[in-house]
């Protein structure tokens, strides 16, 4: 790993334990493919997602990846 790549992991687990602190269920990822990974593993089969305008969700193309599952969106 480079210097940059370490020290956003460094940020990005003291941000998630913050914010675990404070009653949130978050998670450190370092790619776009764990990133999506990890929001379809919040998904249920059956489940119907309604989703604002993020463009981190855009950028990893959840709402294709949802659809082509058969999710409601």
């Amino acid at each position: 790993m480079d210097l940059l790549h370490d020290h956003y992991a460094k940020q990005g687990e003291k941000l998630v334990e913050t914010l675990n602190k404070r009653m949130f269920q978050a998670q450190y990822v370092s790619t776009k493919e764990e990133a999506l990974a990890a929001v379809l593993a919040l998904v249920g089969d059956k489940d119907t997602v309604g989703m604002g305008g993020s463009r981190t969700l855009e950028e990893i193309k959840v709402k294709e990846a949802l659809l082509a599952s058969g999710h409601m969106v």
